[in-house]
């Protein structure tokens, strides 16, 4: 059959027009009528595994006898199962339009690692190649779910225009985007290393003060900076060796490599000159770039970064309840491309006051993905003048300070001499983020979990 997809299909009940469409598009080698059914065919092993398995859930939502929750675990289960059973095998999922603002069901199937699953009560011949050709990445997902108010606006009935097959039940819903890239977060720079990494490690050390658990993560470059800047070297807690580990398949490892303070005072792979690090916040972990003796060549590692990347992200805000995921590069790179155009929601770019770099900058603020704020190198009357039309100011400046205390910061150690303009910067820049400092709030720890379960109910994140 050459390029020809195999499918299985779940459906209860399926019209034979329906299942024309599909034949046209793969070669249907079973169909169940159920999802017991299907588990009971995964298990039993035998015979290659389909390209894919289309489900059409509608009886989980309507029709079951289960209480509606139990329903929904009982379809989980179901789709853990084939997973485990059928690995090769990529699900599709049909459900009705209403679970579209089920945000608990959304977040089970993003942490199982399912990604294509549709919200329709209905299907037409379109549709069917989409769901039988479109395999979704965790971004195209994200891109899709942000799309859904829109997409299903208007309801097509069985006699319009639109010929299409109906599922059971309603279409009407509230939809509530589920974002899971909102806290994303990019420090980028072509221009000033010292400004762009010092921004980034003092806004999550911030972060981390807060109460919020964060991870730091260092992309691959050509002169890793991280580890160095804050004496954190290891032959294996870096970005090379993680992305190695995932290329190689070896489960999932790859994610053992981010560490916190203990863990990496404790570990027995630690340099015996490596600095204290007791100073760091225990809820604060980090990937810096770095050397390892098994890592894959440059071409190797540029091939295999955005699946890695993209999968290290879902599990850190998914599964393991980080609240942000912060990452630093420098220069224009396939690695830094991959985080700053397709990942990050928030992206903080250093620039320095030459011409060229103004206008790369203010065209990423007005073009690029996401949300951009862009940070000064230095403060020029002129520059501020050209720019005073803009409805806001475009630069974010640090003080004039802050190169000689960020280093001293990283020679000596001493948080205590960070000024007040400094410790203004970077409040500035978490504010930005979304979290605000309150001065009649608590602080520390206890003060920062308050604040997250604020942000939580008023909906921000």
């Amino acid at each position: 059959m050459g390029g020809v997809l195999k499918a299985r299909l779940v459906f209860p009940f399926i019209e034979q027009a329906a299942l024309e469409e599909f034949s046209k598009c793969c070669l249907i080698t079973g169909r169940d009528s159920s999802l017991e059914d299907a588990c009971n065919w995964a298990q039993a092993g035998g015979g290659e595994d389909p390209d894919l398995i289309m489900i059409n859930c509608a009886s989980c939502f309507s029709g079951s006898q289960l209480p509606d929750s139990l329903s929904k675990k009982t379809l989980l289960r179901s789709l853990s199962a084939l997973k485990k059973n059928r690995p090769a095998s990529r699900l599709v999922l049909l459900l009705p339009a209403a679970a579209a603002s089920d945000t608990r069901l959304i977040g089970a199937l993003l942490q199982a690692g399912i990604y294509n699953f549709w919200f329709q009560d209905g299907y037409d011949e379109k549709d069917i190649a989409d769901f039988v050709y479109t395999d979704r990445d965790w971004p195209e997902l994200e891109a899709y779910l942000e799309q859904c108010e829109k997409d299903l606006k208007h309801v097509e009935t069985a006699g319009s225009r639109k010929r299409a097959w109906r599922m059971p039940g309603g279409f009407k819903r509230i939809y509530q985007p589920y974002g899971v890239k909102s806290n994303l977060i990019a420090f980028w720079s072509d221009d000033d290393v010292l400004l762009n990494y010092g921004t980034a490690v003092l806004t999550s050390v911030d972060l981390a003060e807060s109460g919020f658990k964060v991870a730091l993560v260092e992309t691959v470059t050509g002169i890793p900076r991280l580890a160095a800047s804050l004496s954190l070297p290891h032959p294996y807690f870096n970005t090379r060796h993680a992305l190695s580990m995932f290329a190689r398949r070896k489960t999932d490892s790859y994610r053992t490599c981010l560490f916190n303070a203990d863990r990496y005072e404790q570990d027995k792979h630690t340099p015996a000159v490596a600095l204290e690090v007791k100073d760091f916040p225990p809820n604060l972990y980090f990937l810096p770039d770095g050397g390892c003796e098994d890592h894959l060549n440059w071409a190797e590692m540029e091939n295999n970064w955005r699946s890695f990347v993209t999968e290290l992200a879902r599990a850190l805000l998914l599964q393991q309840d980080f609240n942000f995921l912060v990452f630093c590069g420098q220069g224009k790179s396939v690695f830094n491309d991959v985080v700053m155009n397709e990942l990050a929601n928030l992206r903080f770019i250093t620039v320095n006051m030459l011409p060229g770099s103004l206008v790369y900058g203010l065209r990423e603020m007005k073009e690029g993905p996401g949300k951009t704020h862009l940070i000064g190198t230095s403060k020029i009357g002129y520059v501020e003048d050209q720019l005073s039309d803009l409805k806001k100011p475009p630069f974010l400046y640090p003080p004039p300070a802050f190169a000689a205390e960020f280093t001293d910061y990283v020679y000596v150690e001493k948080k205590s001499r960070l000024s007040l303009e400094t410790r203004r910067f970077i409040k500035q820049v978490t504010g930005l983020i979304g979290v605000k400092a309150d001065p009649e709030e608590p602080t520390g720890v206890r003060g920062g979990l308050m604040r997250l379960g604020n942000l939580l109910k008023t909906g921000r994140r």
